[in-house]
């Protein structure tokens, strides 16, 4: 089971909630959290540290982020291209591919 969350207040608000749903609930599946659209920079540090006080307490099997990064995202939609056409070496780029190949392993 992967949770998405972004780390904006609303964002926190209700992977809180999740939380404490998960922490009432018996589940089986091993579970893993991903903050996205994560800040760069002392901002982002923050919100993770943040993200993992919350998501610390349930022991999940990963915790990923995936990087906002607005100029990748406009020149892709500008192109109509996808990420690694506009810009092979996008933040946001490389935190999906790593996502994703270890959703495939």
């Amino acid at each position: 089971l992967i949770v998405v969350s972004r780390p904006d207040l609303l964002g926190i608000s209700r992977l809180h909630k999740v939380i404490e749903l998960l922490t009432q609930t018996s589940i089986r599946a091993k579970i893993s959290f991903v903050m996205n659209m994560k800040s760069s920079g002392k901002k982002g540090e923050v919100e993770q540290s943040k993200f993992l006080t919350l998501t610390s307490p349930i022991k999940p099997l990963r915790v990923r982020s995936i990087n906002t990064d607005i100029r990748a995202v406009l020149a892709a939609q500008d192109q109509r291209a996808t990420l690694i056409e506009t810009n092979e070496r996008s933040g946001l780029r490389k935190s999906i591919a790593e996502l994703a190949s270890e959703l495939s392993t």
